[in-house]
């Protein structure tokens, strides 16, 4: 049992050298769990991913301040779609049907249906308003 953690560690590296992703064994991530390109891809340990994440590549899920003993992660909710570039740090909650927008750095809680896009002065979130059926 003593040579896990060597033979975890081994394959991290070897997983990195291959694919160029780093996707830690600790990290919880539900079904449906898609990398569209896996280059540049890396996950922190105590992030939680729901169901039917799409990943591109060059993404980043993980603690804010990885050096302060906290590693606190990101908890990701369902049916989320992450596109290339995007860093999603810190204590913060991605609620479901969310759209992460290509090159923006996430470091706050987004509501369910959001979708976040990068602007050249700011960043623009864009809320889905779901309409209200009448029912005579």
């Amino acid at each position: 049992m003593n040579n896990i953690p060597f033979i975890h560690s081994l394959l991290t590296r070897i997983n990195i050298i291959l694919n160029g992703t780093e996707i830690s064994a600790d990290c919880r991530i539900g079904p449906g769990f898609f990398l569209a390109h896996t280059t540049g891809v890396v996950i922190g340990r105590n992030a939680e991913i729901g169901n039917n994440l799409l990943l591109f590549h060059n993404t980043t899920i993980g603690a804010k301040t990885p050096f302060d003993g906290l590693e606190e992660m990101p908890v990701i909710g369902d049916n989320v779609k992450i596109y290339a570039g995007v860093k999603v740090l810190g204590n913060i909650r991605i609620h479901n049907n969310c759209i992460l927008g290509a090159n923006t750095v996430i470091t706050f809680d987004l509501e369910e249906g959001s979708t976040i896009v990068e602007n050249r002065e700011m960043y623009k979130i864009i809320k889905k308003h779901v309409k209200k059926r009448i029912v005579n």
